[in-house]
């Protein structure tokens, strides 16, 4: 099953004409993010490589060195991804890998690498926002809704450039209050407050404690600090140092044993996101509820 889904796919993406299926929309934006945009290149030329060996080979052992061949183009990594996704598509379409993706390891890093990489965000081809994707000659062209393209090439260097009329690409979040850093982070280390991860034993000391607050560093690394400690408020700027972030917010955690439950998360900033758009962000808070899904906690 999973090797003609995959044959069937990859048909679909050499194809001169656009792919609109959203399985296939899905399944590209995926590899993009997961793979990296020059790997997913190598992946379709191998295929193209493959399919013209597979047409020329006279004997079984020919068409075996081909698949050999092709594997190593695809390597461990690949394989990983391309079955995990294809589980995913095979298990219920895009709306299973909508519902199941934010669940994936390393999903908030790859939804960056694919929105700093590819011009467009992961969740945007479950919702609609990503109506076709084409390769040709070493370019990928994603069409965005509406009326927006977004372009990127593989440069000579093997590398790639990217250019997108579309406003997707994470804009890090700047600290809008920088002449109270000082003041602030020596007020947290004077109260015994450090950033830390939801894996650190710190991380059920703050959540017992009360509200959090937390901040997705421009790394994709989860980071949290207490709202409050000792009737003091505990600043953004502490939980990144700060470094500008990608996201920043507040949020309630229910611990129970070894269950980590979340009750409510929220893009609240003011240091991080004071006046910005509502799209900006709902963006942040999709971020955030990706970086904790990743740790394991699910927010309603």
């Amino acid at each position: 099953m999973l090797t003609s889904a995959l044959a069937a796919y990859m048909l679909l993406v050499v194809m001169p004409e656009p792919v609109t299926k959203l399985v296939a929309l899905a399944l590209t934006t995926y590899f993009v993010a997961y793979l990296g945009l020059e790997s997913f290149f190598d992946l379709v030329d191998g295929w193209r490589r493959l399919s013209l060996e597979s047409e020329q080979a006279m004997s079984f052992e020919e068409l075996e060195d081909s698949g050999h061949r092709f594997g190593k183009v695809m390597g461990d990594n690949g394989a990983r991804v391309i079955i995990m996704a294809l589980t995913m598509a095979l298990g219920g379409g895009a709306a299973n890998m909508a519902s199941k993706g934010p669940l994936l390891p390393g999903f908030a890093r790859a939804t960056l690498a694919a929105e700093t990489n590819a011009g467009f965000q992961l969740s945007a081809s479950f919702a609609g926002g990503v109506r076709s994707i084409s390769l040709a000659e070493g370019v990928m062209t994603v069409g965005l809704a509406p009326h927006a393209v977004a372009m990127v090439a593989r440069n000579p260097e093997g590398g790639s450039g990217s250019r997108t009329s579309d406003s997707t690409s994470p804009d890090l979040l700047e600290n809008q209050k920088p002449q109270f850093l000082s003041a602030e982070l020596e007020l947290a280390n004077r109260l015994g407050i450090h950033p830390t991860s939801v894996t650190s034993p710190a991380f059920l000391r703050y959540v017992n404690e009360g509200r959090i607050k937390w901040v997705v560093t421009q790394e994709g690394t989860l980071r949290i600090v207490p709202h409050t400690w000792r009737r003091t408020e505990i600043s953004h700027a502490v939980a990144s140092e700060g470094r500008p972030v990608l996201a920043a917010g507040e949020a309630d955690i229910a611990v129970h044993g070894s269950t980590r439950m979340g009750i409510e998360i929220t893009p609240q900033s003011g240091h991080f996101l004071y006046g910005a758009s509502a799209a900006r962000s709902a963006r942040a808070l999709e971020i955030g509820k990706q970086a904790f899904a990743e740790a394991g906690i699910i927010f309603p």
